[in-house]
């Protein structure tokens, strides 16, 4: 058996999962997974098999998952069970067989070409995991793991952890943090509905010690007021990422959960989650780093190099350098004794009139503003200047619109210069974030 089912054997009947249906035990998912072993092994499911596991994760897919790995196929994972989705990705990784139902209907797929990188995988007997990144400024790329390389910097780790999964499995984050928690034999929640009011129901009904969220979500938990309706005194630690976090939110953050640890990390799909370690626990400055990983800053771009990243697209060029290093498109300025911190992405830089403006630093200045529940800001086409600074603003309740367009103009002005000053701000009822609760800073 691999060594990770080994592993989850060790758990017996502690909690692995909870769901609508019910709590389910280490013990059922190994005999799940076993099952699934015998049942896509005689449906012709071997090793180097691509195959695409759809629906949303709970004990069969997660079962489905565990039992593909057992015999080296390579795994496309999907929540969405959408028919033109799900032939867009067999046909773009090669895809042999269909998997939905939670596992129990097998599908046999045809006439689609298997990509080179699918091809050494097989060569070298290792299960493989596709992963579609989020495609939000282009067409999504496939990126290719050796998924038991993948699984090695998971064989630490002690304490277990009580959470909730925010993302699906056909995300890098969500995968990690399942991982992260089923080796430490914890227990892992999974939502049907992820609404702040939701969530917090969760943490207090499970007793769920951890939390992993991007600053949007856990804004969202403090605006919504499910912290007032719901004990969350379990709570000891909060991961933060996927976006930087607004200094006055980290602030309220600290305000509201005096006695839980916050901890910024940092990842991207061709990455996966890396070892990070946060100055303090009020501090925005992070070290990432590690055994098999490093980071650099180059021309104002952070790059990482780590055993745990992607083999490569599978359609697309490889964005390594030629010293194996990845180019995150993240902006970072270092600090003292290997610290850093994350500024924005290069993509959402706005640029007025030949000036750089960096979208977060003036949410970060806006959010910490009377009468601002929530802002993000972005730049817009300006036929003089090239872009401008345009933002949208959720008010607080009762607040004057007219007195936070005049306070947000003049502290902007005042704090940051006369560039960075929004010259569009709209009233929104609330922020776009997507399923994955992250800012869209880039409008196409």
């Amino acid at each position: 058996m691999h060594w990770f089912t080994e592993k989850l054997m060790f758990y017996g009947r502690n909690e692995a999962g909870a769901a609508e249906a019910g709590v389910f035990g280490y013990d059922l998912l190994v005999e799940k997974t076993l099952e699934f072993c015998r049942k896509f092994s005689s449906s012709g499911i071997g090793p180097g098999a691509v195959t695409i596991l759809a629906g949303e994760p709970g004990l069969g897919n997660l079962a489905a998952f565990l039992a593909l790995l057992e015999l080296r196929c390579v795994i496309v994972p999907s929540v969405s069970t959408l028919s033109e989705l799900l032939d867009e990705k067999a046909s773009r990784s090669g895809g042999e067989w269909l998997l939905t139902s939670s596992g129990e209907e097998v599908k046999p797929l045809s006439g689609n070409r298997t990509p080179a990188l699918v091809k050494s995988l097989r060569n070298e007997g290792h299960a493989g995991l596709v992963l579609f990144t989020s495609g939000t400024t282009g067409i999504p790329k496939a990126a290719c793991f050796d998924l038991d390389g993948w699984l090695m910097k998971f064989r630490g780790g002690s304490r277990a952890l009580r959470t909730v999964l925010l993302m699906g499995f056909d995300h890098i984050g969500g995968l990690d943090t399942l991982f992260s928690v089923f080796t430490r034999g914890g227990l892992v929640v999974f939502p049907s509905d992820k609404s702040p009011d939701s969530i917090a129901g969760l943490i207090e009904k499970h007793r769920l010690d951890f939390l992993s969220a991007s600053p949007t979500f856990l804004n969202l938990l403090l605006l919504s007021g499910a912290c007032g309706r719901h004990d969350l005194s379990c709570l000891r630690q909060v991961n933060y990422g996927a976006e930087p976090m607004p200094a006055s939110l980290l602030t309220r953050l600290i305000q509201a959960f005096p006695t839980v640890r916050f901890n910024q990390t940092f990842g991207t799909t061709e990455t996966g989650t890396l070892r990070t370690e946060s100055a303090a626990g009020d501090s925005l400055l992070l070290r990432i780093g590690g055994s098999g990983c490093e980071c650099r800053i180059v021309d104002g771009v952070l790059q990482i190099r780590s055993l745990s990243s992607m083999l490569g697209y599978l359609e697309h060029e490889s964005p390594f350098t030629p010293d194996g290093w990845y180019p995150t498109g993240d902006l970072a300025v270092a600090g003292d004794d290997g610290f850093i911190r994350i500024t924005g992405r290069v993509k959402e830089l706005i640029n007025v009139g030949g000036e750089k403006v960096l979208p977060c630093e003036v949410e970060d200045v806006i959010l910490g503003l009377p009468g601002v529940a929530e802002a993000i800001v972005y730049g817009r086409k300006n036929a003089i200047t090239g872009e401008e600074v345009a933002c949208e603003v959720v008010p607080a309740p009762d607040a004057d619109q007219a007195q936070i367009k005049t306070l947000i103009r003049r502290t902007c002005s005042e704090k940051l210069g006369r560039h960075k000053v929004p010259t569009r701000i709209e009233f929104v009822d609330g922020i776009d974030c997507g399923e994955r609760f992250k800012k869209r800073r880039v409008r196409v």
